[in-house]
């Protein structure tokens, strides 16, 4: 079970995202605003974030950047409409990329990959030594 921010500007697709993680017995918490994301990590520890990434991914990249800044070992998964490849900016701080139309396998799968989960292991291993 892990612990997932999921932010979209949309309330409805961040609260699709977010019902089909707590199917798959997620922890979840969806949001559609991005300041609100950045305070929330500010006090909550999540296992991975789950933004989606736009045309001009600009902000949303900039979210996730600021996101793995309070987070270090955030897992951040990006899900889009990739026309083209994602810019290098993205590419360098987002994880993996799924894309839309996706299912909640590929979002499963996405959190089973071999880095995402060694940061959730060490993660974990370094909360638990401090207890």
């Amino acid at each position: 079970m892990l612990t997932v921010l999921v932010v979209d500007p949309y309330p409805a697709l961040a609260d699709t995202i977010a019902d089909m993680l707590r199917a798959c017995q997620h922890v979840a918490i969806a949001l559609d605003d991005y300041a609100a994301g950045l305070k929330l990590l500010d006090t909550v520890a999540f296992d991975a974030l789950i933004v989606s990434i736009d045309d001009s991914d600009v902000i949303s990249v900039s979210f996730a950047l600021a996101a793995k800044a309070k987070q270090p070992m955030l897992f951040v998964v990006g899900v889009g409409n990739f026309s083209d490849q994602p810019s290098e900016l993205a590419g360098s701080t987002i994880d993996v990329f799924v894309g839309k139309p996706f299912s909640v396998e590929q979002i499963e799968r996405s959190f089973r990959d071999l880095d995402g989960a060694l940061r959730i292991m060490v993660k974990r291993a370094a909360a638990a030594s401090t207890e």
